[in-house]
């Protein structure tokens, strides 16, 4: 079994999604400070997250991509499927980016006394 190396995965996969060079840098900067902050709890493998990470890239700056469109260039890659599931890693993502909105829909309403 080989070692998972994070830049070597994020080049060939954003080679497919034709993205540049400041953008790869930008999203294994945010999946190097996900894997490091102090409330990440590890629920996805580090490929998972890594997929995560640029399938909210993407979403957020405008190159729509779907859940499908990625799994299938992971599986073409790779030969393993992964599936992007960005509501594993809302909360931080939400803390580090202010590109991120947050998972609540409504406001939280103070219940006071009438």
């Amino acid at each position: 079994m080989k070692k998972f190396d994070p830049p070597v995965y994020l080049f060939r996969l954003c080679s497919e999604l034709d993205l540049d060079p400041i953008e790869v840098k930008k999203i294994l900067e945010l999946y190097t400070s996900i894997i490091k902050h102090e409330n990440w709890a590890a629920q996805r493998s580090r490929r998972g997250l890594l997929v995560d990470c640029v399938y909210l890239y993407c979403n957020a700056y405008g190159k729509k991509l779907t859940i499908r469109t990625l799994k299938g260039y992971t599986k073409k890659q790779f030969g393993v499927a992964t599936q992007p599931r960005p509501t594993k890693i809302g909360g931080i993502i939400h803390q580090l980016q202010p590109f991120s909105k947050s998972l609540r829909r409504t406001p939280i309403r103070s219940k006071r006394p009438t």
